[in-house]
């Protein structure tokens, strides 16, 4: 999946901005326990 979206620039950055979110969330829910 992750190769396909690497010919085009735009999905990929959407899918980075997407993934560094989640990301985040799941580090502030790890720290929340």
């Amino acid at each position: 999946m992750q190769t396909a979206e690497a010919g085009r620039s735009p999905a990929r950055s959407q899918f980075l901005m997407i993934k560094s979110d989640f990301n985040m969330k799941r580090r502030e829910s790890a720290n929340g326990f």
